[in-house]
Formats: C-alpha cells, structure tokens, sequence
C-alpha cells in the first residue's frame, strides 16, 4: 500500500471515529447542570478517621479530591498534594519516620486547606461551576444537597472530557 493510500484510510478512519461521537454544542453546556456532570457515589471519608486512612483510600481508588464529612455533611475536601506535603515537610527533620508517622495518625479533622469549602448545588448550571472553580483556583467541587450531603463531586478532569469532547 503506498503512503497516499495509507494516508488517506487513516483520515477515513480518523473521520468516521468523530462522526461517532456525539457532537456537543457551546450552548448544550450552557444548558447543562452539575447533575448532568457530576461523578455520583464519590467517595469520601470520615473525619475522625487517619490521615494515613484517607492516603490509602486515594492511593488505592487513583483519587487527587476526597471529600472529608462529618455527621454526613462534606466539611473539606482534601488533596492529596495536601497530604504529600504534609509528609514532606518533616522528612529533613531528625527523627523524621517517627513524626510522620505520628502525623498520619492524626485525624482528618485537624487537616486545614486553609480554604474556605466551596460546593455546588445539583441544579447550577455548570458553566457557573466551571467559573467558580477557575476564579478560586479549585479542581474539585462537591456537589450537595441543600443539608450538607454529598450527591456527587466536579473534578476538572470530568470538565475537560466534557469539553474535549465538544
């Protein structure tokens, strides 16, 4: 088969894999909701549990967000970047598998972003979502019923799928 051949079934296949998809429009996600976007059944932790707890659980699900609730309410969400560098900042230290390991022992609830929780309702419209993530520097928001409750998470890696596939 000569090159031009070759090129051109692969445009032909390349064509036919987007004729596939199902073509979205700048105005389908602006009529889109946070329901209609985010990942329901998240998984999150309780924040009486370790820190060493909730590493594992991230490590182990290939998680970078983990909402942390208490009394079933979301009241942080934790990164994993949070956690690494709580570790990391005592590793220089004398002493320092001793600390750390007294450090993941903490609970979850002494784990302070140092950022206020911003949550989304199921019924914003994600393109409010996607602003309120851009302007605060945020890649995770939990989506919450109107008592607290997780009903889903927005994770900036299910925004860009949505978007890359427009």
């Amino acid at each position: 088969m000569s090159q031009n051949s070759t090129a051109e079934a692969n445009k032909k296949k390349d064509n036919s894999v987007k004729e596939e998809k199902t073509s979205l429009t700048k105005e389908d996600i602006d009529s889109m909701t946070a329901r209609q976007v985010m990942e329901k059944r998240y998984p999150t932790i309780d924040a009486s549990k370790q820190i060493s707890d909730a590493y594992e659980l991230m490590t182990e699900l290939g998680l970078e967000y983990l909402p942390v609730v208490q009394d079933q309410r979301v009241v942080r969400v934790l990164t994993k970047n949070s956690i690494e560098t709580i570790r990391s900042a005592h590793f220089d230290a004398p002493g320092q598998d001793q600390r750390v390991a007294r450090l993941m022992c903490l609970p979850l609830s002494i784990v302070n972003n140092n950022q206020e929780l911003i949550t989304a309702k199921a019924d914003d419209p994600v393109r409010k979502v996607m602003r309120v993530m851009s302007e605060n520097k945020i890649n995770s928001v939990p989506v919450v019923k109107d008592n607290g409750e997780i009903e889903g998470m927005i994770t900036t890696h299910k925004i860009l799928k949505l978007i890359c596939d427009v």
